[in-house]
């Protein structure tokens, strides 16, 4: 790659990501006047989302509804616990028995979600597909590493939550220590993976921009900052609320609802990140059909084309038609005549059907008259 060779293959700029093919190392960007060199596009080329595989595009459609059920599969214990809170509220009798039995259930539905979640996650920040892979590092790759261990930490967080509230439940003397220590460590290790979903939002917002819809892309980046200041009040909060500070109580409440409300937005976005992938699966179908048309009608006029050229070969060559005779009747003026033999003016032309009694006639010439 010298300075001044020219660029044959499809290569992206390394700023604006404007294809400078036929353009020559060194010059700059006509885009960006970012210089062109080794390194532009890092040896890589992302097509657009409407060219990928069609299996690639269900996988990330399948990963994303996944996601978006097991996370309110995860947080069922807690809604159905607050149901029930407003279900006494208003004056109605409800069975410990039947409110123990329930939310046992959810619990355990909620970790089987869990166990799924860390897949969908690990489809979902899957490296994209390139056209050209040689070079570079690869994309996103802190981004990536994050996103998949803290998340893989969520059935951990919620396995360790369960066993304290069995343990509580089914001992007949449980230890406070235990159980605090328990308690502590299941809010530790989910305390985690809430930070994890500060990563993973942006690597939502950059799948989003992949698929060239910016708006999508600044919501999950906002699900993100919301998650992270929530994130920080409750690591800021729920210490002072255990040495007993007003402050802190309401640090740690106002932490929660910003990173409920930052869960709960990020959860929608990411149905339209999905929705996104389903609108890129309709176009890649259309596109194969209208591939497959064009080959099609190609494919037909090559028959035709074909079937035309070998009649014509089947078909004998036909021999050209003579050419009519004209006889041409000549005066003795052709002797005197200085232009040799010549037609002339006293040539006499008669027809191959001309009647025998018809006498041909001379013209005079001009100087004699």
């Amino acid at each position: 790659m010298s300075a001044g060779e020219v660029i044959l293959e499809d290569r992206p700029c390394r700023k604006c990501e404007y294809n400078v093919r036929g353009l020559r190392w060194g010059e700059p960007c006509p885009e960006c006047g970012t210089p062109i060199t080794a390194r532009s596009g890092r040896g890589k080329r992302y097509p657009p989302l409407t060219d990928i595989d069609l299996r690639v595009l269900r996988r990330y459609r399948v990963a994303f509804v996944a996601l978006v059920v097991s996370g309110f599969v995860i947080v069922s214990p807690q809604l159905l616990d607050i149901v029930f809170l407003v279900i006494a509220a208003m004056g109605f009798q409800i069975s410990g028995t039947l409110v123990d039995t329930g939310l046992a259930i959810a619990s355990v539905v909620a970790l089987l979600a869990a166990l799924a979640w860390p897949a969908c996650v690990w489809v979902i920040t899957t490296p994209r597909p390139v056209h050209d892979t040689r070079g570079g590092p690869k994309e996103w790759r802190t981004l990536r590493l994050v996103s998949r261990l803290s998340q893989v930490a969520l059935p951990v967080g919620i396995g360790i939550a369960i066993a304290s509230a069995v343990y509580e439940q089914v001992s007949l003397a449980p230890s406070a220590a235990l159980v605090s220590v328990l308690s502590i460590a299941a809010s530790a290790v989910l305390a985690a993976v809430a930070v994890g979903w500060i990563p993973f939002a942006i690597y939502l917002s950059l799948l989003a921009d992949w698929a060239a819809d910016q708006h999508l892309a600044d919501r999950l980046r906002g699900a993100s900052w919301f998650m992270a200041v929530g994130t920080l009040l409750l690591v800021v909060g729920i210490p002072l609320a255990a040495a007993g500070v007003y402050l802190g109580t309401l640090l740690a409440i106002f932490g929660g609802l910003a990173t409920a409300g930052a869960s709960i937005y990020g959860a929608l976005q990411v149905t339209a990140l999905g929705s996104e992938m389903k609108w890129a699966m309709i176009n890649n179908r259309a596109a194969e059909a209208r591939a497959e048309r064009r080959a099609e009608r190609e494919r037909r006029r090559m028959a035709e084309e074909e079937a035309r050229l070998r009649k014509a070969e089947s078909q004998p060559l036909r021999e050209a038609a003579p050419l009519p005779s004209t006889p041409v009747h000549r005066t003795d003026t052709d002797e005197r005549d200085p232009r040799g033999p010549r037609a002339s003016r006293h040539d006499t032309v008669v027809g191959s059907d001309a009647p025998e009694d018809i006498q041909p006639y001379a013209l005079e010439d001009e100087d004699q008259s």
